[in-house]
């Protein structure tokens, strides 16, 4: 019913709220490295 979406729009909102803000930290973190460590572009792109 209406409880039960409402219920299930802020889980599934929080859930997504939680990914953005994990890439923005990760941008954040690459252009940080970038920026002040003298890091490539590729080096930040690169997982290993």
């Amino acid at each position: 019913g209406i409880k039960k979406g409402g219920i299930n729009g802020f889980t599934m909102g929080t859930v997504w709220f939680l990914i953005y803000c994990a890439y923005a930290l990760g941008f954040w973190y690459g252009a940080k490295l970038i920026r002040e460590e003298g890091y490539s572009i590729g080096d930040v792109i690169i997982v290993s």
